[in-house]
């Protein structure tokens, strides 16, 4: 890199609060295995190498994806290293558009509780409505969701790198972009800028890597010039996606297969990345080697990925941390039903409406099968009811399930017959979750759940 770039000025004087580290840094973009076809990185592994570093914070950062978050987040924990949960989303112009290009990679990170509630809610979005070859959303979509979020302009995959190599007016139509950007975001909104290399014993580099890196220097250049034009922002990252430098062929391995070719000359797609051999360098490095091969062109973007990591606090109580927590059972909503009101006509108990309600439905149940005069049948709709409903919310958990369940199959997706203990309950059969008859079969409820258990046990340790 030395010779590509222009050396950064003398940084000014530094206000706000000691940094601790010597090389402060923070790694804002990562990539763990569930970057499916990208990452191998495993969440582990990885966060234990950030302890060892000394490192305080580490951000996770999959593929339009939080699908590890809550592991990463324990492991974070356990090894005193403070979380920063993220994604590199797929941002588009309008994501209900069938246009399979129409679509820029954007690293969003949580600055608070609120900003991973709206991270949650861009992920569903992007998968329910904007899904199509990824799962992408809009600015209108990202607008209505960006309260505490931490925005990076992400890889050469990012809009600004792609107008800045490939339009005519490119470096113009990026200032454009990062005012919008900044306009929504302030001072949460930073330029990124990679240069991944070499690891120095990959010869001969393919025509694609050569490319890649010559770009990556034209990008970083002109997002420098950006940057001081609009007073705004850089970080540096090294778009990590294993761990240990020799762990790139793992990675190349995988992407290989997930271009369903061992073509070189193949055009099939190459998951999230360029074609580019993985002979770049996207490994977890030290503090002291991203200070070594950055700190004398970006001291401050380096800085300024600590203060990231500074500013990003979330709290997710979780059982397995030893949290004191209750149970968080979502509210469900039964439906009008009119012989459910009949029902509720002749029973007078005190019991909630939800164990009445499951009660209705086995019933119900066992008369539509031709059940309802088997005594042996009655007994034990009779028994499980009552371990059932002595703890309220495991009747809830019950319709939650059937509602999914009858969802699928209403909806031509394929179920099951059920699986593991459930198949031993009665009622789970009565209300349309499981196939086996558990009686015809010989199976035990008392397997699934127990008297006892059902006194002692609150909902959390079923789901």
């Amino acid at each position: 890199m030395d010779g590509c770039l222009r050396k950064a000025p003398s940084p000014a004087f530094r206000q706000g609060p000691p940094i601790r580290m010597k090389h402060p840094f923070t790694h804002c973009h990562c990539h763990s295995e569930f970057s499916l076809w990208d990452g191998v990185a495993q969440i582990p592994q990885m966060v234990r190498k950030t302890a060892e570093f000394g490192m305080e914070h580490l951000a996770l950062t999959d593929h339009g994806t939080m699908g590890g978050a809550i592991k990463f987040y324990e492991e974070c924990k356990r090894n005193s290293v403070k979380p920063i949960i993220g994604m590199e989303g797929y941002f588009c112009n309008n994501m209900h558009s069938r246009d399979k290009s129409n679509y820029y990679h954007l690293i969003l990170l949580a600055k608070n509780n609120t900003g991973y509630n709206n991270l949650m809610k861009l992920v569903s979005k992007s998968n329910i409505e904007g899904k199509y070859k990824k799962p992408r959303f809009d600015f209108k979509c990202l607008s209505d969701h960006s309260e505490g979020l931490i925005v990076s302009s992400a890889c050469i995959l990012g809009e600004l790198a792609q107008n800045i190599l490939h339009k005519e007016n490119g470096v113009e139509e990026a200032k454009n972009v990062v005012k919008r950007f900044k306009d929504l975001f302030g001072k949460d909104y930073y330029l990124e800028v990679m240069y991944q290399g070499t690891p120095g014993d990959i010869e001969p580099l393919s025509e694609d890597t050569k490319k890649l890196m010559v770009d990556q220097q034209t990008v970083i250049n002109s997002l420098y010039d950006i940057s001081k034009k609009l007073d705004t922002k850089m970080i540096v990252t090294n778009d990590v996606h294993y761990v240990c430098q020799e762990d790139y062929i793992s990675r190349y391995m995988k992407m290989r297969i997930g271009s369903w070719s061992t073509d070189d000359t193949s055009d099939n797609d190459f998951g999230d990345s360029n074609k580019a051999d993985d002979s770049l360098d996207y490994h977890l490095k030290s503090p002291e080697a991203m200070w070594a091969k950055w700190g004398e062109y970006f001291p401050d973007a380096l800085t300024n990925t600590y203060e990231i990591g500074e500013q990003c606090n979330i709290e997710i109580p979780l059982l397995s941390l030893g949290d004191n927590i209750g149970s968080r059972m979502p509210y469900f909503k039964i439906p009008e039903d009119e012989g459910f009101n009949i029902y509720l006509d002749s029973d007078r108990s005190n019991a909630p409406l939800d164990v009445k309600y499951v009660k209705y439905l086995t019933i119900k149940g066992l008369k539509e099968k031709g059940l309802d005069n088997k005594q042996e049948y009655i007994n034990r709709l009779k028994h499980e009811l009552a371990v059932i409903g002595s703890n309220p919310s495991f009747c809830t958990y019950f319709l939650i399930t059937r509602d999914f369940v009858q969802f699928a199959k209403n909806s031509g997706i394929y179920v099951g017959p059920g699986r593991g203990s459930a198949g031993g309950s009665l009622v789970m059969h009565l209300l349309g979750v499981t196939l086996p008859d558990p009686i015809e079969h010989g199976l035990d409820f008392e397997r699934f759940l127990s008297a006892d258990k059902a006194y002692q046990t609150t909902m959390l340790d079923y789901l």
